[in-house]
């Protein structure tokens, strides 16, 4: 796929879905030099960025962070992130997303208890930059997962999954990543309740349901949520109802109304969805399809 006047090249390497559920993808960007403002840009999805070739900018609220070959960047959820600046000789980079969840399994089979908060924040003193000299290991593993996921041999889900765990491992134990929590049950009903929110973001959601799901009462769960999520609750929906629009309105083979986008969405007129799209990107709706998705990556 190609966008904005041949600013963004776009190439899908590979996903892991569940039904009709994204819990896992993989692409490749190449941008053109430019230099732009920051622009609000977060999502709920944990990322792994490798820098394939070129130079540019990230910038994110700790200040403007270089981008090279080979440098790693890790980005929790809601985390805000912008490339704000690409250089004469372009970039080209490797996102990796992940929906927290995803990571989740039986005891014994995922985070200890200590780690369970790990897609949602990192210690204060980590940076989302992982310089190339240090990042061979998250690199190659990178990689492992690309070559998986385009390759698609027997149980390739399984090795991605395995792959995957291996990265957080090392970031965890080489990286200084990780900022022990120590309370398992608060994470797993704030889980319960993303996911409960993925399927039925389209319908109305009433926060009564949301933390019925967790287990606890609405007060407690709303300030549960905020502290795993940085974001309070109807921010963070409204975000994946967003993130889910954009996914429609940026298909090559796009046709809809906004009107039956916003609907489709969970929105309950154009006038609240262009608010809140605005609100997420800066831009409305038609301007950001315009841009080509640009700002996804």
């Amino acid at each position: 796929m190609k966008f904005a006047k041949d600013i963004t090249m776009v190439e899908d390497i590979g996903a892991l879905t569940v039904g009709e559920e994204t819990l896992l993808k993989m692409w490749r960007v190449s941008l053109s030099s430019f230099k732009r403002v920051l622009q609000r840009h977060s999502h709920t999805r944990f990322e792994i960025t490798v820098v394939e070739r070129g130079a540019g900018s990230y910038t994110t609220p700790a200040g403007v962070l270089p981008m090279r070959a080979g440098d790693v960047f890790v980005f929790a959820g809601n985390e805000p992130h912008c490339i704000t600046a690409v250089e004469d000789e372009g970039l080209s980079i490797v996102n990796l997303h992940f929906e927290p969840r995803y990571l989740f399994g039986k005891a014994g089979d995922t985070l200890s208890e200590r780690h369970l908060d790990f897609c949602f924040a990192h210690a204060p003193d980590f940076s989302n930059r992982i310089p190339a000299e240090r990042a061979e290991k998250l690199c190659s593993l990178h990689g492992e997962v690309a070559k998986e996921l385009q390759e698609k041999r027997d149980e390739y889900a399984l090795a991605v999954k395995s792959l995957l765990n291996l990265m957080l491992i090392a970031l965890i134990r080489d990286h200084g990543y990780a900022a022990a929590s120590g309370d398992g049950a608060g994470v797993r009903g704030v889980l319960r309740a993303m996911h409960y929110i993925d399927q039925h973001l389209c319908e109305k959601l009433t926060l009564a349901d949301i933390a019925a799901q967790a287990g606890c009462s609405p007060t407690y769960f709303s300030a549960l949520f905020r502290r795993y999520n940085t974001v309070s609750l109807w921010e963070y929906i409204t975000t994946r109802r967003v993130e889910q629009a954009v996914r429609r309105i940026c298909a090559p083979d796009f046709s809809e109304t906004m009107l039956s986008v916003a609907l489709g969405c969970g929105f309950n007129s154009t006038a609240s969805f262009n608010r809140a799209f605005r609100q997420c990107t800066g831009m409305t709706p038609s301007e950001y399809r315009h841009a080509g998705n640009i700002l996804l990556h």
